[in-house]
C-alpha cells in the first residue's frame, strides 16, 4: 500500500442555501424542477433535509443536505456519476453516527444522474452500503435503501490548471479518477507520486523525481524508478484488502510543467499494459493526466 495518503477533497465553503421543502442520464438539456429537495431512507428510517449546499468545481459536484436534528448526508461525484464518497453523519459530539461508503470500489450506486445546465440544477437517486470504517467493510454498516436529491448548484470558478485527474480506458472501459493524493518523498527521497482512485479496483500513480521534473517521452517497465505509471489492484471485499502492485510497462509523455510556489503541475498522456500475478491483463489506453507534484 502507499506510504502515506493525503486526500485532496474540495471543501464546501459556500454560504448555506435554505429552502423548505428513469434511466441513468446526464442530459444537459433536461428541464428539472427548481425547488430544492433531499431525502434518504437508511435502515427503514426516513431522513428529510431542509437546508442544502450544492457546488460544482470543474466536472465534480458536492451536495449536502442537513436538518435541525443535526443529521446530514453528503455526496461527492463527477459528471459521469463516478462516486468519491457518500457520508451520513450526525453532529452529536461522538463518532458513532458517522458512516461512509467504502473507500475502494464502493458498493454504492448513484443513478438517474441528470443536469439542467440552463438553471444549474443537478438531480440523482442513490442507494448502497455505508460503513463506520470505510477501509473495512466488516465494520459496522448501515444500508441506504433509497435516496434522492434535486438541488440548485453554485459554480466555483476555480483555476482550471488545478483540476486534478488521471483518466484512461482500461480493457475498453472508462476509468476516471475522483480521489487524489501523494506518496513517497519520505526520508530525503525526491521520488514522489501522485495517485488517482476511481470507483473500481485499480489505483493509478505517476512517479517523477520532484527535484528534476522534465518534459519528454519516457518508456518504462516495472523496474523503472521515475517517469513511470504504476497500477495497484485493491480488493476491499477481502479481509486483508488484498493490495497487489501490477507488473506494468508502457510509455509516459510529460507535455507540460507548470511551476508554482507550493507545487508543480504536470500534464501529459500515457499507455501501458499491466498484469497480475494470477495472469490477468489490463490494457491501458488513452491515458491523460493533470496532477500536482511537491516534496
Amino acid at each position: 500500500m502507499k506510504n502515506y495518503i493525503t486526500l485532496l477533497f474540495v471543501s464546501l465553503s459556500l454560504i448555506l442555501t435554505s429552502c423548505s421543502s428513469s434511466d441513468d442520464s446526464n442530459d444537459m438539456e433536461t428541464q428539472l424542477p427548481t425547488e430544492n429537495s433531499f431525502s434518504v431512507t437508511i435502515d427503514g428510517q426516513l431522513y428529510t433535509f431542509d437546508t442544502f449546499i450544492a457546488l460544482k468545481v470543474f466536472d465534480n459536484y458536492e451536495v449536502l443536505g442537513s436538518n435541525s436534528n443535526q443529521e446530514n448526508f453528503y455526496l461527492r461525484f463527477n459528471q459521469n456519476g463516478v462516486l468519491d464518497r457518500a457520508n451520513f453523519y450526525v453532529i452529536d459530539g461522538s463518532f458513532d453516527n458517522d458512516y461512509n461508503s467504502a473507500f475502494y470500489n464502493p458498493d454504492f450506486n448513484l443513478t438517474n444522474l441528470t443536469f439542467d445546465m440552463s438553471q444549474n440544477i443537478v438531480s440523482a437517486s442513490f442507494n448502497g452500503n455505508i460503513y463506520q470504517d470505510d477501509l473495512d467493510i466488516t465494520s459496522t454498516s448501515r444500508t441506504v435503501e433509497s435516496g434522492s436529491f434535486n438541488l440548485t448548484f453554485t459554480v466555483n470558478q476555480a483555476d482550471p490548471n488545478l483540476d486534478e485527474f488521471i483518466n484512461a480506458t482500461i480493457n475498453g472501459q472508462s476509468y476516471e479518477t475522483i480521489k487524489h493524493g501523494t506518496t513517497g518523498g519520505a526520508a530525503g527521497s525526491t521520488i514522489v507520486g501522485n495517485f488517482g482512485i476511481s470507483d473500481g479496483t485499480i489505483t493509478t500513480t505517476i512517479y517523477v523525481d520532484a527535484s528534476n521534473i522534465q518534459t519528454g517521452t519516457f518508456n518504462f517497465t516495472e523496474g523503472s524508478a521515475i517517469n513511470k505509471v504504476s497500477f495497484e489492484y485493491v480488493n476491499p471485499f477481502d479481509d486483508d484488502n488484498d493490495y497487489e502492485e501490477l507488473d506494468a510497462s508502457g510509455t509516459l509523455i510529460i507535455d507540460t510543467i507548470i511551476e508554482g510556489a507550493l507545487f508543480d503541475l504536470i500534464q501529459g498522456t500515457f499507455t501501458a499494459t499491466a498484469t497480475s500475478t494470477s495472469g490477468e491483463t489490463y490494457v491501458v489506453e488513452n491515458g491523460t493526466f493533470n496532477v500536482s507534484i511537491s516534496l
